[in-house]
């Protein structure tokens, strides 16, 4: 219980702007569960369960294993996020029937199974999914992850909403460059500072500036600041308002076990043993 309160304490500090490494950094902390092989966070678009989703953003990190075994290897993380990245581009990908558990998504080992969940972001059609690995001989930590991973799918959620916001279409994500210039305001610089340690002219980062404030709908340097910081969100006039919280539920949890025929299997609230006599339910 200690250790899920600090991954959702993590969970809280991730950034409250639409970086381009936002899925990457949620899926650092989720992965910082004992007996993880790896996860990967998913931000995608669906208006209804069976629609297909457009993916815009995919994180992949190695778990944190037990003693003796390997986690997910840094080739194994890139190969899972280019699956996944082809699963948005054929349209496969529903909240329906998560395409997520699909054969070989991880590796060719036949020892893993999954445990797959998703949160709405708000009343619009932004969702995160969530998906974690495991070895299959690590059963005594199924239940306490499969517990955990519905917890922390709402915080996440709640994150996800407020660094990505509710407009319709792709999120505007910021570039490294802003997010520099974005950090540097933070810490109270000045344009023409920021200019000196980026060896730009402070005309260059003064359009960096107005970059932010557009792409973060602040009019005013202070909400520009509060609203890189989560304090609060930010109406058209640029003046504060509390963030609005996920107005629908985490969707089921999913567990899914690779079987001695290679095919996964996809079940709300049961781990599937197609080789193991025996089924854990979680409630």
């Amino acid at each position: 219980m200690a250790h899920a309160v600090r991954v959702a304490s993590r969970v809280e500090r991730l950034p409250a702007v639409a970086t381009s490494d936002w899925g990457e950094q949620a899926a650092e902390c989720i992965a910082s569960f004992p007996g993880v092989y790896g996860v990967a966070v998913v931000l995608a678009r669906g208006a209804r369960i069976d629609a297909p989703l457009e993916i815009d953003a995919v994180g992949v990190s190695a778990g944190a294993g037990q003693l003796g075994q390997t986690p997910l290897s840094s080739q194994g993380a890139l190969c899972v996020r280019s699956r996944l990245e082809q699963l948005g581009s054929s349209r496969a990908l529903t909240l329906e029937q998560p395409a997520l558990g699909a054969d070989k998504l991880w590796d060719d080992a036949a020892d893993l199974q999954t445990l797959q969940t998703w949160g709405r972001l708000g009343p619009g059609d932004r969702v995160v999914i969530i998906q974690l690995a495991q070895r299959r001989d690590e059963a005594d930590e199924t239940l306490f992850l499969g517990a955990a991973l519905e917890s922390l799918t709402p915080v996440l959620a709640r994150r996800a909403r407020l660094a990505l916001g509710d407009a319709p279409g792709a999120p505007v994500w910021l570039t490294s460059r802003e997010r520099l210039v974005l950090e540097q305001l933070i810490l109270g610089q000045s344009v023409r500072s920021i200019a000196d340690l980026l060896d730009r002219s402070p005309h260059t980062v003064h359009d960096h500036v107005k970059n932010l404030h557009r792409k973060l709908g602040a009019t005013s340097r202070g909400a520009l600041i509060a609203r890189a910081l989560g304090r609060v969100g930010v109406d058209a006039s640029g003046e504060g308002v509390p963030p609005a919280q996920p107005t629908q539920p985490a969707g089921p949890l999913r567990i899914g076990a690779r079987g001695a025929a290679g095919q996964v299997e996809a079940k709300p609230t049961l781990i599937p043993a197609r080789t193991d006599p025996e089924n854990l339910p979680l409630r």
